[in-house]
C-alpha cells in the first residue's frame, strides 16, 4: 500500500473509532493496561482530522486553514476566501470538490469553521493539530512527513496532472511569480478544473485506488523540499 494510501486508512479509522495506544517498550509502565492495544482506543480531534483533510485538498497553509471562518466560505459559488498573496487581503479562491465536501459535513458551532471543542467561540489551536498529525501519521507509517509536505504534494500532484507552472502558483497562491499576473488571467474556472482534477487523485489515493496517473507518494514530496522550511507566510 502506498504511503497516500496509508494515510487515508489512518484518517478513517482516527475520524471512525479512535487510533490505538502506542506502547513504548516492553518495561513501559503502562503495558498492563493495553494488552490487547486494538481494545484500547484514544480519540483524536475531529477538527484537526477536519484541517488535514483540508490541507490535502486546497494546498493552503495550515495557519490559513485554522483561521478560516464561515463567513469566507462560499459553498454555492465553490470558493473559499484564502489570503491571496503574501502580505495581500483575502480574495475567494476557487477550491475543488473534495474540499467542499469536507466542508459541508462539518458542524457550524461558532463563527470559526474549526472550533475548539470546548470553546467554539475560539478556532482549534496549531497544537492540537500537530499533535494529531504526530499520531495520525506513526499510525501510518509516515514518521518523516510533515503536515507542510501536504503543500508541496498538492504542487506536485498538479504538475502531474498536466499543469503548467502559472497555474499551480495560482492554485498554491505563491508570491513569487508576479511576473505572471501580467500574461495568465487568474481566472476561477482553469483553477477550479485544476482544484478537482488534484482532488480526484487524492483523494483516489487515500482510498488506495488507482488514479488517473500515477499516484505518487507522499515521499516525492519530502525528496524536493527546499533546505530551509517555508516560512507560514510565503
Amino acid at each position: 500500500m502506498n504511503e497516500l494510501a496509508r494515510l487515508g486508512a489512518a484518517l478513517d479509522e482516527a475520524e471512525a473509532k479512535g487510533l490505538p495506544w502506542k506502547i513504548k517498550a516492553e518495561g513501559d509502565v503502562r503495558k498492563h493496561l493495553a494488552k490487547d492495544t486494538e481494545a484500547r482506543r484514544a480519540a483524536v480531534s475531529a477538527p484537526a482530522i477536519a484541517a488535514i483533510r483540508l490541507l490535502l485538498l486546497t494546498g493552503a497553509r495550515l495557519s490559513e486553514v485554522l483561521e478560516l471562518k464561515w463567513n469566507h466560505v462560499d459553498a454555492e459559488a465553490g470558493t473559499v476566501a484564502f489570503p491571496a498573496r503574501k502580505g495581500g487581503g483575502r480574495r475567494a479562491h476557487p477550491v475543488g470538490a473534495g474540499a467542499l465536501a469536507v466542508l459541508a459535513g462539518l458542524p457550524r458551532r461558532g463563527p470559526w469553521v474549526l472550533p475548539r471543542d470546548a470553546d467554539p467561540k475560539r478556532h482549534v489551536s496549531k497544537e492540537v493539530v500537530e499533535n494529531a498529525w504526530q499520531r495520525i501519521r506513526a499510525h501510518a507509517g509516515l514518521e518523516d512527513v510533515r503536515l507542510h509536505d501536504l503543500r508541496h504534494t498538492v504542487g506536485t500532484f498538479a504538475g502531474q496532472a498536466g499543469s503548467n507552472a502559472f497555474l499551480i502558483s495560482h492554485l498554491l497562491r505563491h508570491s513569487n511569480l508576479t511576473m505572471t499576473n501580467r500574461y495568465v488571467s487568474p481566472d476561477a474556472d482553469p483553477i477550479r478544473v485544476l482544484s478537482d482534477a488534484v482532488g480526484a487523485r487524492i483523494e483516489a489515493g487515500l482510498k488506495g485506488e488507482k488514479a488517473p496517473a500515477e499516484v505518487i507518494e507522499l515521499a516525492a514530496a519530502k525528496r524536493k523540499r527546499p533546505p530551509k522550511r517555508e516560512p507560514d507566510h510565503v
